[in-house]
């Protein structure tokens, strides 16, 4: 059995009853080439064509052990293709959930840009704000700065003129005063020729 198998014989094969090799096996009780087969992925759920499958048979020719063997089969079988199934549900669970989480991580990772944008941006508002200010305390000192100059140069011009005012009036009393001694010499010279025509009058009366 185990040589036509590795040569290629299909462990399926059904003939007009639709007996398969597992079949003719539990009918004859024949365990040990029922796990051959079992064991090369033989079908123990095909049916014959009245319907029998080889657990049926193994049971109706009371072969208990044959019986057993299929049962065990079957219930691996079950329990293969429930953990099978267990296993592709937590895979597509996993997947989900690793989409979910990529989804997640794609949300933080947008939030995290948009607020990295929104603080470059108000950082930039900030630094424009700071760089205005900057320059109208600067524009505001340079007006300080013409205002105290121009108020310096208005209070030397104002100091320059008083001064010069104060010179002009010291001028105008020394001319005054060198006008009133000339008129005062021109008074005493007049009066000096009064007195000598006056004398001269007398002398020669």
């Amino acid at each position: 059995m185990e040589l036509l198998i590795q040569h290629g014989a299909s462990v399926n094969l059904q003939n007009s009853l639709g007996t398969t090799a597992l079949m003719a096996a539990a009918a004859f009780g024949r365990t040990a080439i029922m796990q051959v087969l079992l064991d090369a992925k033989a079908d123990a759920s095909l049916q014959a064509t009245e319907g029998d499958t080889a657990l049926m048979i193994a049971e109706l020719y009371k072969h208990t052990a044959t019986a057993q063997l299929l049962r065990e089969h079957a219930t691996r079988l079950t329990a293969e293709a429930e953990a099978k199934a267990a296993s592709a549900e937590a895979e597509l669970l996993a997947e989900e959930a690793a989409e979910k989480e990529a989804v997640a991580a794609q949300a933080r990772a947008d939030e995290e840009a948009a607020l990295a944008a929104a603080a470059k941006k108000a950082a930039e508002e900030e630094k424009k704000a700071a760089d205005e200010a900057k320059r109208a305390e600067q524009k505001a000192a340079a007006e300080e700065r013409r205002r105290a100059q121009a108020e310096a140069a208005a209070a030397r011009a104002a100091e320059q003129a008083q001064q010069q005012a104060e010179r002009n009036s010291a001028q105008l009393s020394k001319y005054a005063d060198m006008f009133e001694r000339a008129n005062q010499a021109e008074r005493d010279a007049d009066e000096q020729v009064r007195a000598t025509t006056m004398y001269h009058r007398v002398t020669t009366m």
